[in-house]
């Protein structure tokens, strides 16, 4: 069956999965992530209602036969909108005080689009989108490769011959997000000594202010009712990062995956990651536990690729900070859901076809002293019917 869709008033074909056929039909399903780090009860309550509209309005675009890509973009530009999230609206100020942001979508197909260090742009995550679908096209003219990451000026220009939104790059600062930067950047300035190298981070406890680590990167993986997967992921960094540093959220195979894996237990597969960029980078964490999933648990992917990774024997465990949610679709139509992470506390929302409203959860590690040690999983399966 050909399928048309129509996004910014254009249109892209779509692409049926070839390992489906028509009596293979999947059921549509959408997670998302409002980041991993440090989340108090009364911000977590904002963030699990946030998630849970993410996938109310995702799941209404799957249900009309949007694909698993559009999906995700769907779901992060709404969490992309909220200024309660470090990505897009909201974002950590880079050390020249802009927003600068990085995001990525991948498909099961292999389909592939990201931006970093990106000012001025409503949802960055759209504008990835935009750049996957071209990608599929085929070659450009004089036999020249579409890009599949575009960064800064470069980005904005190619979002902006698109349609994509565009703004003011000062309309994407908040005054909480002014308010963190000059404090960080006042204590930065005053420091006799370079500054630490891990996250800071505030929470109340005892009615003392701590520092909070702003880890909070947004992302997505959905299902569709064709059997497509996609997964993807946006965020602001880190406070204070360096101007024109792109982490984890624009690099391919570390901030999302997905693929499709006709096998006897897996058909497809999709993760999306939150946390220390830099490190998520090195052990291309997205992609190592999606295909872990595929014969092991999530638990033990993030423990064995993350945690006890050989690329970072040289790191202190306690600022080996990361969440991950990821989705596996066995050969019998169900869904094995998981999600995990190595920081105190992370927000995850999911809805499928036969939910009439989407689940969300602020799950914290049973032990906070032992965030960077160990790890805190959950998981669930989703049968058809």
């Amino acid at each position: 069956m050909n399928v048309v869709l129509k996004l910014h008033g254009r249109e892209f074909p779509y692409k049926q999965p070839a390992l489906l056929c028509r009596q293979e039909m999947a059921y549509p399903f959408i997670a998302v992530h409002a980041g991993a780090g440090y989340h108090s009860d009364s911000n977590g309550t904002k963030l699990k209602d946030l998630c849970k509209t993410a996938c109310l309005k995702t799941m209404a675009a799957l249900r009309e036969g949007r694909d698993a890509a559009e999906g995700v973009a769907i779901a992060i530009s709404e969490l992309e909108s909220s200024p309660l999230t470090n990505s897009g609206l909201g974002s950590n100020l880079s050390l020249t005080g802009q927003v600068e942001c990085d995001a990525s979508v991948m498909d099961g197909d292999g389909g592939f689009g990201s931006v970093g260090a990106l000012q001025g742009v409503v949802n960055p995550i759209q504008v990835s989108l935009e750049m996957l679908r071209d990608s599929s096209h085929g070659t450009l003219s004089l036999g020249r490769v579409p890009p599949l990451m575009l960064t800064g000026e470069g980005g904005r220009l190619w979002a902006e011959q698109r349609g994509c939104g565009l703004c003011q790059p000062d309309e994407l600062i908040t005054d909480r997000a002014r308010e963190v930067y000059l404090d960080h950047k006042s204590r930065l300035d005053g420091a006799s000594s370079p500054a630490p190298k891990h996250r800071k981070r505030r929470r109340e406890d005892n009615g003392h202010n701590k520092e909070e680590p702003p880890l909070d990167t947004v992302g997505a993986i959905c299902l569709d009712g064709r059997g497509g997967v996609a997964g993807g992921v946006s965020s602001g960094g880190i406070s204070l990062k360096f101007p024109g540093r792109v982490g984890q959220a624009a690099v391919f195979g570390c901030g999302c995956w997905a693929q499709h894996t006709p096998s006897k237990e897996s058909r497809a597969v999709a993760c999306s990651t939150s946390g220390t960029g830099e490190y998520i980078i090195k052990t291309m964490l997205a992609k190592e536990c999606a295909e872990s999933m595929i014969d092991s648990s999530l638990e033990q992917s993030l423990t064995d690729k993350f945690l006890r990774s050989e690329r970072l024997s040289s790191v202190d465990q306690r600022f080996k900070l990361a969440g991950v949610i990821a989705l596996n679709l066995t050969t019998d139509g169900d869904v094995h859901f998981s999600w995990g992470h190595t920081t105190e506390s992370m927000c995850v929302g999911y809805m499928s076809h036969t939910h009439q409203q989407p689940t969300a959860v602020l799950s914290k590690m049973a032990d906070p002293d032992k965030a960077g040690l160990t790890t805190q999983v959950e998981a669930l399966k989703l049968s058809p019917s």
